[in-house]
This record gives C-alpha cells, structure tokens and sequence, in this order.
C-alpha cells in the first residue's frame, strides 16, 4: 500500500503521525514547514552583490565571473541550474 502522494508506505506515515502527538499532543499534528533551519551552503550577499555588479557593468559570463570571484575573493564558484540575471 502507498500513501497519497509522498510514496511512502501508509503504516510509516501513521506512525510519523502518531510519533508527532506523543510528542507534541494536538499542536504536533498541525502542518509544519518542511524548509531547513539553516541553510550553511547559501551564498553571501556579498558575492551575490559582486555578481550582478559583474554582470551589469561589464556584462561578463559565467567563466569570466568565476575567474574574477576567484581572484577577488578567494571562492571557487560553482555552477547552479540557475536563469541568467536578466538586469
């Protein structure tokens, strides 16, 4: 058997559940976020600034803002599937 839409077994479900209110009693069972209490891999807002400073003025690439975080600032940049900045 398969929950609705987490594909996890419908026993290991309930009994997530029933773990949450042992704990928790009613305030265990309400919905909570699934987003991370820290994120240690995000990136500074000084390299980010750094960015879209690059690519604005100087209109540079990828490997070209590699090159340049790498001189500047000592990190070594890493590809993201991200879309170009379009300003």
């Amino acid at each position: 058997m398969v929950a609705g839409g987490g594909g996890q077994p419908v026993h290991a479900e309930l009994y997530g559940w029933l773990r949450r209110y042992e704990a928790d009693g009613l305030d265990g069972l309400k919905d909570r976020s699934s987003r991370p209490h820290n994120s240690p891999k995000v990136t500074q807002a000084e390299v980010i600034e750094m960015i879209l400073w690059l690519r604005k003025h100087y209109h540079f690439g990828p490997a070209k803002i590699a090159m340049y975080l790498k001189e500047l600032l000592g990190q070594r940049a890493r590809q993201c599937g991200r879309p170009r900045v379009s300003q």
